[in-house]
């Protein structure tokens, strides 16, 4: 898990997610609770995607944030 500040000065958290078919994405959550987004992943494997967040820069978290869509974590859309 990583945490970040976006370029609003909102914290977030994110997370590596499993999705159906094991579809590896990052999940993001701002630290309120009211904000979801999520974004998808090349990686093949949990490990990969957990590295490939590890290497992430602040601007990479951004970029990520930016093209995910909404995602409501109790309905999983």
């Amino acid at each position: 898990m990583r945490q970040f500040t976006d370029y609003q000065g909102r914290d977030w958290q994110v997370t590596v997610g499993k999705a159906s078919y094991g579809a590896l994405c990052l999940l993001f959550c701002a630290s309120d609770g009211a904000d979801w987004r999520r974004t998808w992943l090349a990686a093949e494997t949990a490990f990969e995607a957990e590295g490939e967040l590890a290497r992430c820069t602040e601007t990479d978290l951004q970029a990520h944030l930016e093209s995910g869509d909404c995602w409501n974590p109790a309905t999983g859309n």
